[in-house]
């Protein structure tokens, strides 16, 4: 299985991996953390960091672009068309729970784990 896009202007873009993982993002939520340079710099970011975006525009999504096999670039009603957001970077900011889950982020969800005697107690 190859990977897959969806993007619609409400429920925003659906990544299908080839695992068979499936990550959303609001159209919003992908702009806000937009990996170049110029979004980064604009508002003194790291990398980790999520951007707002004001204007309608620049939420307004009306491609997107393969970067090799690495990578998409967005093309966003603004104009914007210069992050590069690699595959990588995608699956790492998947908000799922499996993927919060997997990256022991757990606690922070107030998820309850069982401890090594099988009670149930809060992460």
């Amino acid at each position: 299985m190859e990977m897959r896009f969806s993007i619609d202007a409400e429920d925003g873009m659906l990544i299908e991996w080839p695992d068979g993982h499936q990550t959303r993002y609001s159209l919003a939520e992908l702009r806000s953390f937009c990996p170049c340079a110029t979004c980064r710099d604009q508002q003194g970011a790291g990398a980790g960091e999520m951007l707002p975006a004001a204007d309608p525009a620049a939420t307004t999504l009306l491609s997107i672009e393969s970067v090799g096999r690495y990578a998409i670039c967005p093309i966003w009603g603004d104009g914007h068309a210069t992050g590069i957001y690699s595959y990588d970077l995608l699956r790492e900011r998947c908000g799922c729970l499996a993927c919060r889950l997997a990256r022991g982020k757990a606690g922070s969800l107030g998820v309850r784990r069982s401890d090594e005697g099988g009670a149930m107690k809060e992460g």
